[in-house]
């Protein structure tokens, strides 16, 4: 089967679509999708923070994005 068969074509139409992971990434259905992002998001944010603590320049940059991301966050829950 080549690398442009149908099967990959459906599996990248579903990834995009409506009810694709990509669509359950950013808006997830459920509580625990939420809770999930939260977790992975403070995660990684918390390890680049930690590896930036060195430059204070990087460091304030990725802590700003980091905090509106969270409060990103918030905002879509007190809809």
């Amino acid at each position: 089967m080549s690398p442009t068969g149908p099967g990959l074509r459906q599996r990248a139409e579903e990834f995009a679509s409506g009810d694709g992971l990509l669509v359950e990434l950013l808006l997830p259905r459920t509580d625990a999708g939420v809770l999930a992002q939260l977790v992975m998001v403070l995660g990684v944010g918390g390890v680049v923070l930690w590896r930036l603590r060195g430059d204070r320049d990087l460091f304030l940059f990725v802590g700003s994005a980091l905090f509106l991301l969270l409060s990103l966050f918030g905002l879509r829950a007190a809809h």
